[in-house]
């Protein structure tokens, strides 16, 4: 694990845990696991962690407000 932090969003703090992987040519690259419960998470990689936050900045609230709208009843994934 190289770090962890936690975004905030719709009132909700998510908690994303970054982690450093050697790839096949011996580069590094780096993953964000974000869990919106204990059985639903994601996992974005990218080739630093600039890029890494930025993608989270960018896709996260979209993933947030599919999930929302997959979930029956109208029930949202913040619990509200």
């Amino acid at each position: 694990m190289v770090a962890r932090r936690r975004f905030s969003l719709d009132n909700t703090e998510l908690e994303v845990i970054y982690k450093e992987f050697a790839a096949s040519d011996s580069s590094a690259y780096y993953s964000a696991e974000i869990a919106f419960s204990p059985s639903d998470r994601i996992i974005l990689d990218e080739i630093n962690i600039e890029r890494l936050d930025r993608k989270l900045s960018l896709l996260l609230p979209a993933i947030a407000y599919s999930r929302t709208l997959a979930l029956r009843g109208g029930e949202s994934w913040a619990g509200g």
